[in-house]
């Protein structure tokens, strides 16, 4: 390769990177001994190829294809991820369609991480940009809607994140996110104020979203809240006694699948059912609830 052609340098490292890529796919699936060595020593390869060309080359001598691989090593797997800003912007200078989008969502995903307000307005106003392009992909548009929610969360813009959910919902969206955006919205009603509104947003996704404990035990744990704080009797039921049943069934029936899998889940969703389930065993301790066990030993006596 001619060395004074830059951008063909940098198009060969890239090819030998994305070379690397695939061989670490392979090792990934490989039960051969030393797999974890040789994935480790594919990865510290490109991490110094990606650091080399970070050096070498200037911004205007790379390709739109090679400054968003640059943008996203940087953002993505160094410890300064705002230094890919300039290669973001280097994309959305040249106004180039191809890239334009992913350039958008790459500079907004690191702003949005600042604690700076400014700099989270600025995420913002880019994910609008993103929503506001001529024939946007619906999934583009499912991504930038959820990205401002977070946004809006972080920034406890209640308003904004309530308004925002509300539009994403009504897109009737099937991706993962959903699960998420609908616990944002029962939360931002809550800090908002609404407490119907919030106590049946919990309640529903809790209902919708049973079996992801990472979202359904933290809407449980605020609908049981809510309904023992603010809730009304049905059918001569206390409150105090719907939230306790409400809480105590999904312990009882999710024991056996937590002792199986709690070494195996994220130390946040263990942690919440743990807790979940000694609020259980607190609540047993008021007179005016009838534990699961005593509910059952009346039953048993009626027959």
């Amino acid at each position: 390769v001619d060395a004074g052609d830059k951008r063909a340098q940098a198009l060969l490292r890239i090819a030998v990177i994305g070379v690397y890529e695939d061989l670490i796919k392979i090792a990934e699936k490989s039960d051969e001994p030393g797999a974890d060595e040789k994935i480790a020593l594919l990865k510290a390869k490109i991490d110094a190829m990606f650091k080399d060309m970070d050096r070498k080359f200037e911004k205007t001598e790379l390709s739109d294809f090679i400054l968003m691989r640059l943008a996203d090593f940087i953002a993505d797997r160094t410890g300064d991820p705002r230094k890919a800003l300039p290669y973001y912007d280097e994309v959305l200078g040249r106004n180039a369609n191809q890239f334009r989008t992913m350039a958008q969502f790459g500079k907004a995903g690191v702003l949005a991480k600042s604690e700076e307000a400014a700099e989270q307005n600025q995420a913002l106003e880019t994910l609008k940009d993103v929503l506001a392009t001529k024939g946007i992909l619906r999934d583009t548009k499912e991504r930038a809607t959820y990205s401002i929610i977070e946004i809006y969360n972080k920034q406890e813009n209640w308003q904004g994140v309530i308004e925002t959910a509300v539009l994403y919902n009504s897109e009737r969206y099937s991706t993962k996110n959903k699960a998420r955006v609908s616990l944002l919205l029962a939360n931002g009603y809550e800090q908002d104020g609404q407490k119907s509104k919030a106590l049946a947003t919990y309640a529903g996704v809790y209902q919708r979203f049973k079996s992801d404990w990472a979202i359904s035990i933290p809407a449980l744990n605020k609908a049981a809240e809510f309904t023992r704080a603010h809730g009304k009797a049905v059918n001569g039921k206390a409150p105090k006694q719907i939230a306790y049943d409400m809480a105590a069934q999904f312990i009882r029936n999710s024991t056996v699948t937590y002792e199986k899998n709690k070494l195996k889940m994220p130390g946040d969703v263990r942690k919440s059912w743990e807790d979940l389930r000694d609020t259980v065993k607190g609540w047993e301790g008021d007179t005016e609830i009838k534990s699961l066990a005593k509910q059952k030993k009346e039953l048993e006596a009626l027959r």
